[in-house]
């Protein structure tokens, strides 16, 4: 990152990761991404953040400013010494979260009494019991504190205040771990200072082999905090690390526009079941942009040929009406403002309809290509200050144009997806 983040805007934390730093109001504020596992069933509102970040001397909390770069988050106090950092530890799963120059941490829970209880496990430590996961910290230098007085009214403690005082040599370190019911914390095997490098360069390793040159450094930073390793192996991209649960076929095929590795587009665009809306094919031919021609574009394009009939057949066999229109749900549209539905729950859907007609071109092109290892689809010519310029013969001509015409801003909502449609032009008809 070559310029600082604003943690009201971008969280600080780190790709497959659930733990992130914000700032609300002043402070910032400890969070757990949500993805499952941890269930918060809370009976009031609640900050974004678990536990608000208080810095203290002699006992009161103190105005404090940070700075950081993405990868290291550092706190100052308002005369200006250095008094906290953070940074990620992936080899632990946690947060590591160092003080000095006599600096007392406080971490001020904000959850509601009911679904939160303090207690001391066999192994050391503080515990705070978030639905069916756990907040689990250890000093590894200084002491905590805490309070875990039993409120019989709310069936459970009061809300947790965690302090961790410093040493004799006036520092201390925090480890935040985010474990299983009944599982122990693994041993630190790194610095924190190695900790904070292997973030940065795990960041420069995706930014650097997998997105296109020309994403600014915000909207790449955003990508690798936002992907999110399935169960079923594949990487996916969410639209907000804290707060997004899930996603859809749509949104990967609009976050695989950004990747300028082949088989990290093809990764992300086929990560989840291709159901609605049928985006699929318009991810297909921006891999015409990510390839060189040659055969590693027949190679790695292949595999999508199956996923692109797969997509088709879907609409086809769920979602056509015997009167020879296709139709979706609302929830399947993608859209803000769907069509209304008539008397039997359905709508023809135009919009629906010019995706799946650009679908079934891209896929025959693309069956074209792979048979005949020629692109007859497909080709360069050069302008004349002898730069390249990608053209389509007439045969895809139509798809190009019709998902110019589509505005596929309109299946992106605002946010993480939109920024990149915006940051990323995918289709010119070049005559």
């Amino acid at each position: 990152m070559a310029n600082p983040l604003n943690l009201a805007v971008t969280p600080f934390g780190r790709r497959d990761s659930r733990h992130m730093v914000t700032q609300q109001g002043d402070t910032l504020w400890l969070a757990l991404a949500q993805e499952g596992g941890v269930n918060l069933v809370p009976t009031e509102p609640r900050p974004v953040g678990l536990f608000e970040l208080q810095l203290l001397k002699d006992g009161k909390a103190q105005p404090y400013t940070y700075q950081t770069d993405g990868f290291l988050l550092t706190l100052y106090l308002a005369d200006g010494k250095e008094s906290a950092a953070i940074a990620h530890d992936t080899a632990l799963n946690a947060l590591r979260i160092q003080t000095q120059n006599g600096v007392t941490l406080r971490l001020d829970g904000k959850m509601p009494s009911g679904v939160s209880s303090l207690n001391k496990p066999h192994w050391g430590g503080t515990e705070v019991n978030i639905g069916g996961g756990k907040y689990f910290f250890i000093a590894k230098s200084g002491t905590i504190s805490f309070d875990d007085t039993w409120v019989v009214a709310s069936f459970g403690s009061v809300t947790p205040i965690l302090d961790v005082a410093p040493d004799a040599s006036g520092a201390a370190e925090l480890i935040a771990y985010e474990l299983a019911p009944d599982t122990a914390p693994p041993e630190v095997t790194q610095s924190f200072t190695q900790a904070a490098a292997a973030n940065r360069t795990d960041y420069e390793a995706f930014a650097g082999k997998l997105l296109r040159d020309s994403l600014s450094d915000e909207l790449k930073y955003k990508i690798w905090l936002n992907s999110r390793k399935l169960p079923n192996g594949h990487y996916a991209i969410v639209g907000n690390r804290l707060q997004s649960s899930s996603t859809n076929a749509a949104e990967q095929a609009i976050a695989s526009f950004a990747f300028k590795d082949g088989d990290s587009a093809i990764d992300v665009m086929t990560s989840l079941p291709q159901s609605s809306p049928p985006l699929l094919g318009a991810a297909a031919l921006a891999l015409y942009d990510i390839f060189a021609l040659g055969d590693s574009f027949f190679d790695k394009t292949r595999e999508l040929k199956g996923e692109l009939e797969n997509a088709l057949k879907w609409w086809d066999d769920n979602r056509h009406y015997p009167g020879g229109y296709y139709y979706a749900y609302r929830h399947e549209t993608g859209l803000p403002n769907p069509p209304g539905f008539k008397d039997n729950g359905f709508a023809p859907d135009p919009t629906l309809a010019k995706l799946i007609d650009a679908h079934k071109i891209i896929l025959t092109a693309y069956k074209e290509t792979w048979d005949k290892r020629g692109f007859s689809v497909f080709g360069t010519m050069s302008d004349e200050n002898g730069n390249n310029v990608r053209v389509y013969n007439e045969a895809i001509q139509p798809v190009v144009e019709a998902y110019n015409a589509l505005d596929l801003t309109q299946f992106a909502g605002s946010g993480l997806f939109a920024d990149i449609l915006k940051e990323v032009k995918i289709y010119v008809w070049d005559k």
